[in-house]
């Protein structure tokens, strides 16, 4: 069984190379190959960032695009990329994810009976809806998908827990998947408790868009020596110390996530 991670990035190395640290101390990672999908369009600097984050870790593959395709096609892009590479599953995430250490022991395990394998959640239900932080999926029920994409079936979907309409233009691919479990009548597996956690506060272009609270935070979080900012991370996402307003109110960060192994 060959099995691909599948890490879609763009212009934040401060958080890839968090996520990329969780990952590799994951158990069993050397049974995965791991892939680094950037989107095109990348500032010189901070492509220079990007080259020194993954020279540090032994991933695989590692794709530059050419062109920005957004965040829709690139996750597209990145977990074709996987399967055509020879890949019977693929696990796909941002670059603002925490894995923990049993991650990828609970995929190995659980059942394939679902279009999409979740790693964030809790509950262990079965249910018609789609959340970004973390997904495996077989390549027979990418196959379809990646039809229905192509041909922009979403184009004037919705999706009940959003308050807009899907378009040909949108880049959202949390709402794009959603909206293709709906129209399919297809299911997400959900695990018993959360194997990941999302830290990611700003978007495109570092703090352009970010509020003065999101900024704050996001210094504290890469403060210090660089060997401190997962642990420093982990006691954010854990405790919830500084997060009320920025991520609970999003659901990004469930209460139950505990990092080594829910101990």
């Amino acid at each position: 069984m060959i099995r691909d991670i599948a890490i879609v990035a763009y212009n934040r190395p401060r958080y890839l190379d968090v996520t990329l640290e969780s990952l590799f101390m994951a158990n069993n990672i050397q049974d995965w190959r791991v892939s680094i999908y950037f989107d095109g369009g990348i500032a010189p600097d901070v492509y220079q960032m990007q080259v020194e984050v993954i020279s540090k870790y032994p991933a695989l593959k590692v794709v530059f695009g050419t062109a920005h395709l957004g965040c829709l096609m690139n996750h597209i892009a990145a977990i074709k990329g996987c399967f055509d590479s020879e890949a019977e599953e693929v696990l796909y995430g941002e670059d603002d994810f925490i894995f923990r250490k049993d991650a990828l022991d609970y995929l190995v395990s659980v059942p394939r009976n679902a279009t999409f394998h979740c790693l964030f959640g809790g509950g262990g239900k079965m249910a018609k809806e789609y959340c970004p932080i973390g997904n495996l999926i077989c390549k027979d029920a990418f196959a379809p998908l990646y039809q229905w994409v192509a041909e922009k079936r979403y184009a004037g979907l919705s999706r009940p827990t959003k308050s807009y309409v899907l378009d040909v233009n949108t880049e959202s691919h949390d709402a794009v998947f959603f909206a293709y479990l709906l129209d399919k009548g297809l299911y997400t597996q959900f695990p018993d408790k959360s194997y990941t956690a999302h830290f990611g506060l700003t978007g495109l272009n570092y703090k352009k868009h970010a509020t003065e609270e999101e900024r704050e935070l996001e210094e504290y979080m890469f403060s210090g020596r660089r060997s401190t900012w997962l642990n420093r991370i982990i006691g954010l996402v854990e405790r919830k110390e500084k997060l009320p307003t920025l991520m609970a109110e999003r659901r990004l960060v469930p209460s139950s996530f505990r990092y080594d192994n829910g101990k």
